[in-house]
């Protein structure tokens, strides 16, 4: 056995046991948010056509456990009817459907009514209505509110208000709970663990999705005290990060990101392939084997161990820090001059990566 072949095995497993994908309709949003991830503003121009998240959909559905689709952006519903379409493609072939807004088309009880109609026609399952103090500037949260209330009932699987808040923040969990006069379960526990709450009567799950504001995109230039202090004795990207693929990502101008999105674009690790120059998304050519490298060092060394290897420093100065794995990613990936100094050590990093993944006996030798 090779060792191309072993990485190329791993990799292919990877694709193989994607269960989720988000498609990231287009990078245009009818909002600025100082805090936004994705960088989105209302010039931006990429978008998706129908036929291009259909042929996606298709080519990662015929190699992986795919079951569930998450529609975002930008301002997902600036796609239009081509939103509404791949939401009722998705839905008559089985697979669940997951849409994030901003929730800015609510401007009146009517305009509301109209569009949880369509989405629900759609075959919709999951809506999720991203707010905080940075969406609030430019959506009111009245157009939150109209959302809650004629989405309840309605049957969709879960109506989620996702709001990212710290210190600083005005509008937080406790704030809308009192704004919609209600108790809302919320999705993370205090220690930040994952729990999703059982469904309603209705047999709606209703929650928020309570995360905190990150440092990334343009959220890198906020003060510090929007981001909340947390008590860590190990870091995520310290070891293992098995959150790559999860989920893949569709971005707007046609490439893939091997994680959320947030740091792939543009770049020559995470950013996959263009499909546009392709009629079946994943063909026979599949991503540099370099590329293969560096997605399985991230998922069986993680971003500490790349951090360690492009800048020669053991990671001690930023134990004890409040600094996540996307940061890692971020500083990584988005300095060329990092990244080329990972690509020299490409020999080194294929060395331990196979060794991380298969116990080497001299008895059974691996040819390169």
């Amino acid at each position: 056995m090779s060792w191309n072949s072993i990485i190329e095995d791993h990799y292919m497993e990877m694709l193989s046991n994607i269960r989720e994908t988000a498609i990231a309709t287009t990078d245009q949003c009818n909002i600025k948010c100082e805090h936004c991830l994705m960088m989105s503003v209302p010039s931006r121009k990429e978008k998706l056509s129908y036929l291009l998240m259909k042929r996606f959909i298709d080519s990662l559905r015929a190699k992986s456990k795919l079951n569930t689709v998450v529609f975002t952006g930008g301002e997902s519903t600036l796609l239009g009817e081509d939103l509404f379409s791949i939401i009722s493609y998705c839905s008559s072939i089985g697979l669940g459907t997951r849409l994030v807004t901003n929730g800015s088309w609510a401007i009146n009880n009517c305009a509301t009514e109209d569009m949880i109609l369509y989405l629900l026609e759609s075959g919709l399952n999951e809506l999720n209505i991203s707010t905080d103090d940075f969406h609030a500037k430019e959506v009111s949260l009245d157009c939150v509110r109209r959302i809650w209330k004629c989405a309840k009932g309605r049957g969709f699987s879960a109506v989620i208000l996702g709001v990212c808040s710290g210190p600083e923040s005005r509008v937080t969990p406790q704030f809308l709970e009192t704004f919609l006069g209600e108790k809302i379960p919320y999705i993370y526990d205090a220690m930040g663990n994952k729990q999703i709450p059982e469904p309603n009567q209705d047999g709606t799950v209703y929650a928020i999705s309570n995360t905190g504001i990150a440092p990334l995109g343009r959220g890198r230039h906020l003060k510090d005290g929007w981001f909340r202090k947390t008590r860590r004795v190990e870091h995520p990207f310290i070891g293992r990060y098995p959150n790559i693929y999860k989920p893949l990502t569709l971005m707007a101008d046609g490439t893939i990101g091997a994680c959320c999105g947030i740091n792939c674009e543009r770049t020559s690790i995470l950013s996959i392939k263009n499909i546009y120059n392709n009629e079946s998304y994943f063909s026979d050519e599949k991503p540099s084997y370099e590329q293969q490298i560096i997605i399985c060092a991230l998922d069986v060394l993680g971003p500490a161990y790349l951090y360690t290897i492009a800048t020669g420093d053991a990671c001690e100065h930023i134990r004890g820090r409040n600094i996540s794995s996307c940061q890692i990613c971020e500083f990584l990936f988005r300095d060329n001059s990092l990244t080329n100094k990972l690509f020299r050590s490409m020999d080194q990093i294929e060395f331990d990566v196979i060794s991380q993944l298969v116990s080497i006996d001299i008895s059974t030798p691996i040819l390169n």
